[in-house]
């Protein structure tokens, strides 16, 4: 895939952008929810609204983290519902010269919403 592959998302609220935000990714990283199906190292281009009423963000990244559509994944036990809150989708390493806008944002969010719940879309 090229970088010509667009992510959209908008998150709704400060807990979405939590349970999305990838701190521990060394230049942080975002999940973004999709069917879509990527590789690891993917390079893509993602549009985002984060919940600030700031401007569209736009960076582009690559492909850090995979959680597949569960209904495409044979092995899963259809009987175990363990893991059927974690929504299908990527996580995008917060890439190019806009990936420092875009952390501060973020981290500005969560700072403003210290009692969010501690819970993540990916790990």
């Amino acid at each position: 895939m090229t970088d010509d592959i667009v992510l959209k998302y908008e998150y709704n609220d400060a807990e979405e952008l939590a349970r999305a935000y990838m701190s521990y990714v060394t230049e942080g990283g975002l999940f973004i929810q999709t069917t879509e199906e990527f590789k690891l190292g993917d390079i893509v281009h993602v549009l985002v609204n984060l919940p600030d009423d700031g401007d569209e963000i736009e960076f582009s990244g690559s492909i850090v983290w995979i959680t597949p559509d569960k209904s495409k994944v044979m092995w899963f036990n259809p009987e175990n519902t363990s893991d059927a809150s974690s929504p299908p989708g990527v996580g995008v390493l917060l890439g190019g010269p806009q990936a420092p806008e875009v952390r501060t944002r973020i981290e500005k969010i969560l700072e403003e919403n210290p009692d969010l719940d501690q819970l993540t879309d990916t790990i």
